[in-house]
């Protein structure tokens, strides 16, 4: 059960100018990995997708850790479960017979939502929402990247104040 707000990461910490002047732990750094892994073979082709999308965006950003294959490989399952329960609700509709031959929620919608949660929950530890992003201080990185790459590509802009 979740006990309040979810406490900043360190670089944000830091990087706000720790206002209270508490010490601060030492930032925890990842064991590299020297190249985005690849899917592992059991995944289906929506977990499989999934991962090819999100974890070389991962690994270029440097979130990945040596450790963190399970988790993702759990984020990929949630992913590929929501979408196979809303293939199946698109086909057969959001209704279906009960036992009894009632009108009730089709089964498909709670797993439907169960997935999207537990994905959500994935998604928010490793930077895959935009909030997400913000809170660990990647949305700037990303920023000053793109900035980076642009430079890069077409060269520094030469402003001269007018």
């Amino acid at each position: 059960m979740a006990r309040g707000r979810p406490p900043k990461p360190v670089e944000q910490r830091i990087a706000e100018g720790n206002p209270g002047r508490r010490p601060l732990p030492e930032p925890v750094r990842p064991a590299p990995v020297h190249k985005a892994p690849e899917p592992p073979d059991h995944l289906d082709k929506d977990a499989k997708a999934f991962w090819n999308e999100a974890v070389p965006v991962l690994y270029e950003v440097g979130i990945l850790d040596k450790v963190d294959t399970a988790a993702l490989e759990m984020a990929a399952t949630a992913y590929s479960r929501f979408r196979e329960a809303k293939r199946v609700i698109d086909k057969k509709g959001i209704l279906s017979r009960g036992s009894a031959g009632q009108v009730v929620e089709h089964p498909a919608l709670s797993t439907e939502r169960a997935s999207q949660q537990m994905y959500l929950r994935f998604a928010d530890q490793y930077a895959l929402t935009p909030v997400a992003r913000t809170r660990l201080g990647l949305a700037e990185l990303h920023r000053r990247s793109l900035v980076q790459e642009m430079n890069d590509a077409i060269g520094e802009p030469e402003l001269t104040p007018a």
